[in-house]
């Protein structure tokens, strides 16, 4: 049994940094090598859409974080998850459902937004917050360095603190550290309401399954002694991460010797690279890469102008993703000089686009990801990239124009930024999640929508066809 420390002992509170509302896209592939051997994961295509980051980060300064405890003092942050019990100011709590019985026997349904993030359903229980134990909707972030509950449940407060109960389904988490932080803007990118970002002060402790074709994901404290369903015989590729401030690194590597380090984030509806590597990569191909412009990458510390393209191949450690698309990003992105003073080096993030190939396995414990290949990429959908130029996010008129892409017929229409769209093929919009409103914005390619928009006060009637963005 251990107390648990009231403050994270950390300078910088990283809650998300690429939370991402995906574009899409069509075709990709992703074959597994080792060594000389080929295991054939082979994929063509890729979904996403239209994505900006949400970053709920925190500065030094304002992060409300501080050390409590010398170096050498017993922090009193246990290391433990779940248990018999663990002891919250002086009171004894039961973690009464630590398991769902044998691995593998429950799982913990998802579902997916449009881009792609793995979202959840679980318990919390907390004497002070709740009234009994309450269901709330959980994200699934490796890039979030604490569990972030929405200030709505917190009454409003960001100070860090012990979470009573988290039920995950298949594990219960007594103790563990998390802290309040306004969501709105989250859920205005992503398009659905989340109450908790699942992040690393709950997972590093844990050994997290995604599965990205089955849509479930399970959670042991222990190793399973069996593999995940469906991949008995299945070898997983590992990609082993350091901390940096807590928050997983990778060194990924682009072909042609290019590594650079991504921060592993299961939260981000994109991959995101820095210029430089890009140019490093489309100079090693010898011709130029294709290049969609007017993304718009935004954290609540700033925006960066960006393009979408694709990346010939992907080097998750042992296993290689092929044709997959990312954003790039300026070498000064908005955020980097703020990650450094944190000792967080990076010059992107992985996220859903790449992870989606794989049943993926988060070892917090082991620092390490491992990649079980399906047989094939039959569940990643091939038109995510068919749809009208433009992404949205929800806004309290309605889903505002946040990224007009070019080239597109969009752009070349009467479309502006910051106009909302109060309907589509007639029909009304306001009040629809900002994943509906791209729901309807996708089709078949030689498909027209017919968008009707405000635009301080004025009303424009604007038809604009379906396009494939984001072709071979």
């Amino acid at each position: 049994m251990h107390t648990i420390a009231r403050q994270l002992l950390l300078p910088l509170t990283l809650v998300s940094l690429a939370l991402g509302v995906g574009c899409g896209d069509d075709d990709t592939s992703a074959s597994a090598n080792s060594g000389d051997a080929d295991v054939g994961v082979s994929s063509d295509t890729a979904e996403g859409g239209e994505d900006t980051s949400a970053a709920d980060t925190a500065s030094p300064e304002d992060s409300g974080v501080t050390p409590d405890t010398a170096p050498g003092d017993d922090t009193g942050a246990s290391d433990d998850v779940g248990g018999d019990a663990e002891i919250i100011d002086g009171a004894a709590l039961t973690c009464d459902e630590p398991a769902g019985g044998a691995f593998w026997a429950n799982s913990a349904p998802l579902f997916f937004p449009i881009d792609g993030q793995p979202i959840m359903r679980g318990y919390w229980e907390d004497d002070d917050l709740t009234e009994g134990r309450e269901e709330i909707e959980f994200l699934i972030d490796t890039g979030a360095q604490v569990t972030c509950f929405d200030v709505d449940l917190t009454e409003g407060s960001v100070t860090p603190f012990s979470s009573e109960y988290l039920g995950l389904e298949t594990t219960a988490v007594c103790g563990g550290i998390v802290k309040g932080c306004d969501l709105a803007e989250a859920e205005a990118y992503i398009g659905l309401d989340i109450q908790v970002l699942l992040g690393e002060s709950t997972l590093r402790r844990l050994n997290t399954y995604i599965d990205y074709r089955e849509q479930r994901a399970w959670f042991y404290k222990d190793l399973p002694d069996t593999p995940p369903p469906g991949m008995d015989g299945v070898t997983p590729f590992v990609m082993p991460y350091e901390r940096q401030n807590e928050l997983p690194v990778a060194r990924v590597g682009l072909g042609n010797g290019v590594e650079l380090p991504l921060l592993t984030d299961t939260g981000s509806g994109v991959s995101i690279i820095t210029q430089t590597f890009f140019d490093r990569v489309e100079e090693a191909h010898g011709s130029s890469l294709p290049r969609l412009e007017g993304y718009k990458w935004a954290t609540n510390y700033g925006t960066d102008a960006s393009f979408v393209t694709r990346i010939p191949e992907f080097h998750l450690g042992e296993v290689v993703v092929r044709d997959e698309w990312v954003v790039v990003i300026p070498d000064d992105f908005h955020i980097k000089e703020l990650l450094a003073q944190s000792d967080v080096v990076i010059e992107g993030f992985l996220g859903y686009p790449h992870y989606r190939h794989f049943l993926t396995e988060f070892r917090g414990p082991d620092s390490e990801f491992r990649f079980w290949p399906y047989p094939d990429d039959a569940h990643i959908p091939t038109d995510t990239w068919h749809k009208v130029g433009v992404d949205v996010t929800m806004r309290e008129e309605g889903p505002r124009v946040e990224m007009i892409f070019s080239p597109s017929d969009a752009a070349d229409s009467d479309i502006a930024l910051g106009d909302t769209i109060l309907s589509i093929d007639g029909e009304g919009v306001t009040t629809f999640t900002a994943d509906a409103v791209r729901g309807l914005l996708h089709g078949t390619p030689g498909e027209s929508r017919t968008l009707v928009l405000d635009r301080e006060g004025e009303t424009i009637t604007v038809e604009v066809m379906v396009e494939d963005l984001l072709p071979e």
